[in-house]
């Protein structure tokens, strides 16, 4: 009985074996590539290949810096990450929204490059700062209203 047993579980492998190396074969995938691009080079995040008509879940896209800052010329720069733009449309997706894969993409390779926002973060008002344009504009709200009424 063990022997059937073993022999059984045994086939069962080796079939279950011809079924992944169809499914791995790359002539039927589409390689979707994450990238993130710097001023000088672009550097590759995670690859990955999908069949088509497969959907990209979130747990297959990486994981890209949300925010961070850099300092250049003097000023410090703010960036914040918007999503995934595609190579395809030029569009940008979000983690959740990357377009599953078609037949027509068969044999190419889909690049999504990491895009972020960028803000001057070298001047910031601080809160003394903010206090003072208040009183300023609460001023000017008074002349304002002394010109209109002859006070």
């Amino acid at each position: 009985m063990k022997k059937t047993l073993a022999l059984v579980l045994a086939m069962l492998v080796a079939f279950s074996m011809f079924g992944m190396v169809a499914a791995a074969a790359d002539e039927n995938l589409v390689v979707v590539k994450f990238v993130y691009q710097t001023e000088t080079d672009t550097e590759v995040i995670d690859t990955i290949k999908v069949a088509p008509g497969v959907g990209i879940t979130p747990d297959l896209v990486p994981d890209a810096p949300n925010e961070f800052k850099v300092e250049k010329d003097g000023k410090t720069y703010k960036y914040t990450f918007k999503g995934w733009k595609s190579s395809e449309n030029q569009q940008t997706y979000y983690d959740s929204g990357i377009p599953t894969p078609t037949e027509a993409q068969l044999g190419k390779i889909i690049v999504y490059s990491a895009e972020y926002s960028v803000e001057d973060y070298s001047e910031r008002q601080s809160f003394w700062n903010l206090i003072e344009s208040i009183f300023e504009r609460i001023n000017m709200i008074f002349e304002y209203f002394a010109t209109i009424f002859n006070w």
